[in-house]
């Protein structure tokens, strides 16, 4: 069994697919500790759940510097002399670090302890970042380096002894269009538990608010690059058609106040419920008011090459879902009969397959079956977790 220090460039417990995997692991037999970069007044150890969280803290200068990790040296060379005591300290016989943020400083003392690195990224960052935007806009735009960022994450990928990506579209895209090693990498998918959700709250106050209307929900970061706008079109175009249509749309970001404008300007404000952020216990209570949840992300390379989690919350809750035709999604509703699929960014496409549901009550409840089946016997973190334990056996 390995000693693992696994290594998070942000807060814990907020990611739970890092809570997930050390779960796993620690059931397997091996002794983890998790080393997480913090930026708040918290505690230097503490357990967690189980977990041994050992915690080294940044300054405000040293989170300013994040951003630009990929274009001046100086952030990774603090890090990296901060987790070098640790790595001193415990001895592990495995680095594992999620993402690519920290992960030159990590590589460098994985190279430097001759200790093998674990590189576990859960999204392709250099595609997501692109679409964000501080990137876009002074002085964002002439500082951050994108080019630096894709050529530090082929490196990482090239020079990690395992890589971890969460889609098999994510592992095509590294062999074909970055010549990584395949036997190297690991498809870990964030799913869901098999319990998901046995434990989420009721709530009358919310489903009382939502009783008589046909809704249609979506959950998470509200971003226009998650389709979130054409949302909104689509209860435009279909409000005539479904009296009692509603959309639920649950969450924050930067962009909301063109989304409360779009509504606006298509008369459709009562029509579209703006929830703003809400536990995750809640979504449940949000399940049980809606007939569909809703995926629809614009195309992009990130988006093309991961699913949301969000995506396997719905299946888990019994909603039938209408995805866009980003191909990791599709591949996920054509393999488990879960739902509908409609080209990204065309509401008219989207008000369509609602439509299409709306009028079939039948093949709502199929759908819906027919996803929490595959949750249940599939597309849990049972089954896809075995990936992560084959991985460290290959050690």
């Amino acid at each position: 069994m390995a000693k693992i220090l696994m290594l998070l460039d942000k807060e814990f417990p907020a990611d739970d697919r890092v809570e997930k995997e050390i779960h796993t692991l620690l059931a397997e037999g091996h002794e983890v500790r998790l080393l997480a970069l913090t930026y708040h007044k918290d505690k230097e150890f503490e357990i967690i759940r189980n977990i041994a969280v050992y915690r080294f803290f940044g300054s405000k200068f040293l989170y300013k510097l994040s951003a630009l990790a990929f274009t001046f040296p100086l952030f990774h060379a603090i890090v990296r002399q901060k987790m070098c005591k640790f790595v001193k300290r415990f001895r592990p016989d495995v680095l594992h670090v999620h993402d690519m943020v920290i992960a030159p400083a990590v590589l460098d003392i994985s190279k430097k302890h001759k200790i093998p690195m674990v590189l576990d990224l859960h999204e392709n960052r250099p595609a997501i970042m692109q679409l964000y935007a501080h990137v876009s806009r002074f002085p964002g735009k002439y500082l951050i380096n994108l080019k630096k960022w894709r050529k530090a994450q082929i490196k990482l990928e090239k020079e990690a002894d395992r890589l971890i990506l969460i889609t098999d579209e994510a592992k095509k895209y590294a062999v074909d269009q970055e010549g990584i090693d395949p036997f190297k990498i690991f498809v870990v998918p964030n799913t869901v538990k098999k319990e998901f959700g046995k434990n989420f709250s009721l709530s009358y106050e919310i489903e009382s608010r939502f009783k008589d209307k046909f809704c249609i929900l979506y959950f998470g970061d509200t971003a226009l690059r998650r389709g979130t706008d054409t949302i909104v079109e689509a209860i435009h175009l279909l409000k005539e058609d479904i009296k009692n249509i509603h959309a639920i749309i649950v969450g924050t970001g930067s962009e909301d106040d063109k989304l409360l404008a779009q509504a606006r300007s298509l008369d459709v404000e009562d029509r579209v419920s703006f929830e703003g952020w809400q536990d995750v216990r809640w979504l449940n209570a949000y399940a049980n008011s809606a007939a569909i949840g809703i995926c629809p992300f614009r195309r992009n390379l990130h988006h093309d090459t991961t699913f949301a989690n969000k995506l396997f919350q719905f299946m888990g809750l019994g909603l039938p879902v209408i995805v866009s035709d980003c191909p990791s999604q599709v591949k996920i509703i054509q393999d488990n009969a879960c739902g509908l699929v409609f080209r990204a960014d065309d509401a008219a496409d989207l008000a369509e397959k609602i439509k299409h549901l709306y009028l079939d009550e039948i093949l709502r409840k199929k759908l819906g079956t027919n996803g929490k089946k595959s949750i249940e016997q599939t597309l849990n973190w049972d089954e896809t977790a075995k990936s992560l334990t084959d991985l460290y056996k290959s050690f």
